[in-house]
């Protein structure tokens, strides 16, 4: 009977859209929208009382995405290559973190950094220390820092309770993204009012003492859709133990015993995430919404250290406020046109609390250790303005412009060891932290960036099953200069299953501020840096069969010029020269599988497979530190009415070290994660899961980096990561 009545919903709100499309009065239209809305709603109802665990058509289905050109498009028309999670997804696989659904993207490897185990994501082999290469967004919106251009100091990660979907594009984005869209572009897209449709409270408890809470409510109340989020998260980290760390070295040679290691290794963190929503749509062609943010992260532990020496007395916090206001307007006087309109702040803080460089004992004279106290503030602020027009046969163009503004400043810094403010050193076991804020031997100076763009982007439907994207985006930065970026995406529909793409881009990564001003014992930053370039060829196939599988594949080759590398060099430090250049020449190529198959009504199977390389043409080796390959396979099952039971196994193998690194490869692993669901909500709210991650404890590393400055591993036997773990999570829908 219910499904009765979504088939004729479907076919009315059919009818309502085209009517809709044609018709003349603006008052009619609004009327049409008004009627649209209120069958919207009701159909929220019906499915989420009906298919509550149909994500097998989900799975097969061609699904839409705006990551690759601004606007949606069929996924398997998109010019580009593409993959999207969806919340039902993510609740499906029993995700508890974001790393954890991220890793099922084919060619995207998930690692971690020195720091806290800060999640970093590595696309295509394209690997760098801090990660600068993937472009995050949230909503739209670059997330980065601009002193090292990674994320750590000023995000952890979004509640998974707050997401409604995430885009990945493989691939160079800068036609369309800018700045650092380098090897790919991840867009997570949270939450509004209608993702909401009502009020959820949850909870959830796992391994190593991890507890989160979330509430959320999203109402359409009159013209305006009101959207709110909580989410609370602490945890004190996995237990497992590090062997050796940088210290481990030093108490060898001076015959101390300052080491914490072997040791667990310090991961707690808390974390208080809020989002408002609030959506404003008077008419049918006036759009306006604002999203508020807040993030706060405290009590941080410092992972295997801030210098790879494990301190558990020194933790930061972190705080971060967000802004975002986008008005998208469809005037009736102008046939064809789209104006979208965005001002978005953030604005965040970083405050490192007695971070050891070494620990107490070092060199047997340090009482405290060496101790830094850094805090930096950071705004970053951007206007853009896009306008979309379709009014020319077989056209449909984008164009606009922006202005981005950022600086860090508040920076301030206090140490124990080192030069003072007059550049004499500080005394052994000083009993007051000496301040060098404003002084020539801080980490960095305030600074500030500013940059402006503009692009234009053409999709030409040259027939009915042959269309060409092009598009160019001009960048002009205050510091370091100017940079054009082209794509050419050619898409065929060969047939009604089957589309083949062939793609050109190019994309570039600018130099951080850490980049270009640091100055410290070991590094001096090069104010004549240029950006990193990169040039990618791309050929994908999809092509879906019978409706109920789907099948992916696509090769890339791709070369990097002007790659910003870090030298260690007494001498040119000595002469105060740089030590960072623009030296690095690298090329990677590779290949990734995808398939979704449907079963049968309650089965259904998912799998990819991805090859990569990745060369150091200056070193003549392999870039090395992440998998040549990686598989993995989902099966998901509905074992009854209202049971659900999900399994997934993830394969990393061949991870190459790098140049100078005599390590054998890090050993290869393979895990099983299962999660079971109860789901009724025909006459219960109740939504309960258990899962168990790692299901056969497998020991699972990622590779520390190789030969330091001072000519040994820090961290030989590599980073130890999170063995067998539990879940149980409990939710309540009113």
């Amino acid at each position: 009977m219910k499904m009765r009545r979504i088939i004729i919903y479907s076919l009315v709100s059919y009818v309502l859209f085209v009517s809709s499309c044609f018709a003349s009065d603006g008052k009619e239209r609004e009327l049409i929208h008004e009627l649209r809305q209120l069958h919207l709603s009701e159909l929220l109802d019906i499915v989420v009382l009906d298919d509550v665990f149909d994500i097998f058509d989900a799975l097969v289905e061609v699904q839409k995405v705006s990551v690759a050109t601004g606007q949606e498009q069929d996924i398997a028309h998109v010019p580009a290559v593409t993959s999207i999670i969806t919340a039902q997804d993510i609740e499906a696989m029993g995700a508890t973190h974001l790393d954890q659904v991220l890793e099922t993207i084919p060619g995207l490897h998930v690692g971690h950094s020195t720091l806290s185990y800060n999640s970093q994501y590595f696309i295509r082999g394209i690997y760098s220390a801090q990660n600068v290469q993937t472009l995050l967004l949230i909503n739209g919106i670059p997330l980065k820092s601009l002193f090292a251009g990674e994320r750590q100091r000023v995000w952890s990660q979004v509640s998974l309770n707050q997401i409604a979907r995430i885009e990945v594009m493989r691939g160079p984005g800068s036609a369309l993204y800018g700045a650092d869209a380098f090897a790919g572009v991840i867009n997570i897209i949270t939450k509004t009012a209608l993702d909401i449709n009502g009020t959820q409270v949850g909870t959830r408890v796992g391994s190593f003492d991890t507890y989160e809470a979330w509430a959320q409510h999203g109402k359409r109340y009159g013209d305006v859709d009101v959207g709110m989020m909580l989410n609370y998260y602490k945890t004190q980290g996995h237990n497992e133990i590090l062997q050796a760390d940088g210290q481990t070295h030093y108490d060898k040679v001076h015959g101390t015993q300052a080491s914490l290691a072997p040791s667990d290794i310090p991961l707690q963190r808390e974390m208080i995430e809020a989002r408002v929503d609030l959506g404003y749509e008077p008419n049918y062609a006036n759009h306006l919404r604002l999203r508020l943010g807040y993030q706060g992260q405290f009590d941080i532990g410092t992972g295997t250290g801030v210098n790879q020496t494990l301190d558990k007395l020194g933790y930061y916090d972190s705080e971060t406020l967000s802004i975002d206001l986008t008005h998208t307007l469809t005037p009736e006087s102008l046939n064809n046109w789209e104006f979208t309109n965005r001002i978005s702040f953030r604005d965040t803080y970083y405050q490192a609390n007695e971070q050891r460089v070494a620990p107490p004992g070092f060199k047997g004279v340090y009482a405290k250790g060496r101790v830094g106290i850094p805090y930096l503030a950071q705004t970053n602020t951007y206007l853009d303005f896009v306008a979309a027009y379709s009014g020319l046969t077989s056209h449909h163009i984008r164009t606009g412009l922006g202005y981005f503004y950022g600086d860090v400043d508040e920076i301030s810094q206090f140490m124990n060891f080192g030069p003072d403010r007059n550049g004499k050193p500080i005394p052994v076991n000083t009993p007051h932290y000496v301040d060098l804020s404003d002084s020539p031997y801080t980490f960095i100076s305030e600074t500030a960036r500013s940059s402006w763009y503009a692009f234009i982007q053409d999709t030409w439907n040259i027939t009915d099953h042959l269309s060409l994207t092009s598009g160019l985006r001009y960048d002009r930065y205050d510091d370091v200069g100017s940079t054009f970026n082209p794509r050419l995406a050619l898409v065929w529909q060969a047939s009604d299953n089957l589309t083949a793409k062939l793609l050109y881009g190019e994309a570039f990564r600018a130099p951080t501020f850490s980049e270009i001003h640091i100055y410290s014992p070991l590094l001096i930053g090069n104010p004549n840096l240029k950006p990193e370039r990169i040039r990618t060829w791309e050929l994908a196939l999809n092509y879906y069969l019978k409706h109920n599988v789907y099948l992916g594949a696509n090769v890339y080759t791709y070369r990097i010029s002007d790659g910003i590398q870090t030298y260690y060099d007494p001498e040119a430090q000595a002469k105060q020269e740089p030590t960072i250049l623009n030296t690095g020449s690298y090329k990677g190529h590779g290949f990734e599988l995808e398939t979704r198959w449907k079963l049968n009504a309650r089965m259904s199977l998912m799998a990819n497979y991805s090859y990569q390389q990745s060369i150091d043409e200056t070193a003549n080796s392999d870039v090395g530190m992440l998998p040549t390959q990686t598989a993995y396979l989902r099966f998901d099952w509905l074992l009854g009415h209202h049971w659900y039971l999900n399994s997934q196994v993830h394969w990393i193998a061949g991870r190459k070290r790098a140049a100078r690194d005599p390590r054998p490869e890090t050993p290869d692993y393979t895990t099983l994660d299962l999660a079971f669901r109860y789901k009724k909500l025909e006459d219960s709210h109740w939504n309960v899961a258990f899962g168990v991650k790692n299901i056969f404890d497998e020991t699972v590393k990622e590779p520390s980096v190789g030969i330091n400055p001072s000519g040994f591993i820090s961290i030989p036997n590599d980073f130890p990561m999170a063995g067998r773990q539990y879940f149980l999570e409990l939710r309540y829908q009113f």
